[in-house]
């Protein structure tokens, strides 16, 4: 098949005579990423709206899927940059909102945290990386901290994982958390060669990207 990226839409496309399999809004992709022993295969996650699942699509590509992966990102950027542009002249007021609307609002806010996932962890730190995505970044982020760091420096926090954001908390429930991000700025992933150290890269525009890094106990596959 062929996957084809325009507009806000990814779209599977049979090769023979381009009918459309499938067509996915990029806004519902919630990360992606490019793995495989020969850099081929790509994938993402994105929620369904049939079950209302989230569900992991992944391709082995002809040409590096890097390629891909990065069209996506670019994508995603400038559709985040449009949507700041216009959000001004959009904004939504409670006089807009009949008291029915806003009670609907409210259960689903109330479904979407009962949602949250948390998980207790140790956060090492951050630091800023040359690329968006990769294990060998990944890696060299996380042995880069670690022997900049001590151990007993290493605060306990939990991590809140919620279909759209993911938070990092230190204090009482209530408080605000220290960090925080849309999934949709997580590039990249992965559990280093330590299996108790997890790491993710965000994008922080301006072709920036900083990678925050954790230590999991009893390893990182709970995370």
């Amino acid at each position: 098949m062929m996957l084809v990226l325009k507009k806000d839409t990814l779209t599977l496309l049979d090769p023979l005579d381009h009918t459309p399999l499938h067509c996915q809004p990029i806004i519902n992709i919630r990360v992606w990423g490019v793995g495989g022993e020969n850099g081929r295969d790509f994938a993402f996650v994105a929620g369904d709206k049939d079950s209302c699942m989230l569900k992991c699509h992944v391709f082995r590509c002809n040409a590096p899927a890097k390629a891909v992966a990065m069209a996506l990102h670019d994508m995603c950027s400038k559709m985040v940059s449009e949507k700041a542009l216009m959000s001004p002249s959009h904004s939504l007021t409670m006089q807009s909102i009949s008291p029915e609307d806003l009670s609907r609002q409210v259960d689903v806010l109330v479904a979407m945290r009962q949602q949250v996932q948390k998980f207790e962890v140790r956060y090492i730190g951050n630091l800023p990386v040359s690329r968006a995505m990769g294990m060998e970044v990944l890696n060299r982020a996380i042995e880069s901290i670690m022997n900049f760091t001590d151990r007993d420096d290493w605060e306990p926090i939990v991590i809140h994982i919620s279909d759209n954001v993911l938070s990092l908390w230190k204090g009482e429930e209530g408080e605000e958390p220290f960090w925080e991000c849309q999934v949709r700025f997580l590039t990249f992933l992965g559990v280093g060669h330590d299996s108790h150290t997890f790491a993710v890269i965000v994008d922080g525009g301006t072709q920036s990207f900083e990678c925050h890094v954790f230590w999991c106990e009893p390893d990182a596959g709970v995370v």
